[in-house]
């Protein structure tokens, strides 16, 4: 692909879909029989990429996966992905200093115990709480999302608007009704925005998002794009058993002052450099983290 070496520098950002897609139009022609393009329609079955190489197989003989080679086109054409994580907090520096951290189950266990000790003293209560907030299925992750447009008004507004969602579980189990407007007082309301490499994805999500990217593509290539909002979604969440580094944290956007508003969109966020947070940054404004 001409494109591969200028690109290896870049991350892929999920929401301009339509426009990175076009960048593997020629990938489509180079692996895929132009017999088997030709014939290729929104209702083939079992599905799209299946019948793809079931029909490249049956005309050339060869029964590669496409989703698997795509996988490797796209980790040649750019170095990861962009993705966002919401969230609350009493100071941003803590991002410098360790980033985004997968606490561990025993991690979760202990910030707990911190937290709601002095509200509910007797620990076999407390105990039964966090055990029922399962922090064996919630430690060890960093939970973001790949599409940031049409994430508003949802998900990443109520993990800004609330804090952990494990936390506010535990306190559910504990009956503590005002635990939320607690955490709304003290604490503040971001998103930050990561460039995310690849290597720091599992390999199962990783092929995931490949095989999602893929069929992203092959709509921009074959359908009306105005119809598909989001093409695929299986992966809306991208839950990363690594922590993401400070290094890798590129924007942050104080939504603290959006929580009020109706219909919130991703371009009323206003994106400051995370290397110029809390310094003169007026002139610092980047967009929609583009």
């Amino acid at each position: 692909m001409d494109q591969e070496a200028a690109g290896k520098n870049e991350f892929l950002h999920y929401d301009d879909w339509k426009c990175w897609a076009a960048n593997f139009d020629p990938w489509l022609d180079e692996h895929f029989h132009s017999s088997v393009l030709r014939h290729f329609n929104e209702n083939v079955q079992p599905d799209w990429l299946r019948w793809l190489d079931s029909e490249q197989s049956k005309l050339t003989g060869d029964a590669s996966s496409g989703a698997e080679l795509f996988r490797e086109a796209l980790i040649r054409r750019y170095q990861g992905i962009r993705l966002y994580h919401a969230t609350r907090l009493t100071d941003l520096n803590v991002l410098r200093d360790h980033g985004l951290s997968a606490w561990s189950s025993q991690q979760l266990r202990e910030r707990a115990e911190q937290v709601f000790s002095h509200e509910e003293p007797e620990r076999s209560r407390l105990q039964e709480a966090i055990r029922r907030a399962l922090p064996d299925d919630r430690g060890g992750l960093v939970y973001t999302f790949r599409m940031l447009k049409d994430a508003f008004p949802g998900k990443c507004v109520c993990f800004s608007r609330n804090g952990s969602e494990w936390m506010e579980a535990v306190a559910n189990e504990l009956g503590l009704a005002g635990y939320v407007e607690r955490v709304r007082k003290e604490m503040r309301g971001y998103l930050i925005a990561c460039d995310v490499p690849w290597q720091l994805l599992d390999s199962d999500k990783l092929r995931l998002l490949a095989k999602e990217a893929l069929e992203t593509v092959i709509t921009r290539r074959f359908f009306d794009v105005e119809q598909y909002a989001i093409p695929s979604c299986d992966s809306e969440c991208v839950a990363l058993s690594q922590s993401i580094p400070s290094e890798n944290i590129t924007a942050v956007a104080d939504v603290e002052p959006l929580m009020g508003m109706e219909e919130l969109t991703a371009d009323s966020l206003e994106w400051i450099s995370f290397t110029h947070w809390g310094r003169q940054y007026e002139n610092q404004i980047i967009g929609v983290a583009r």
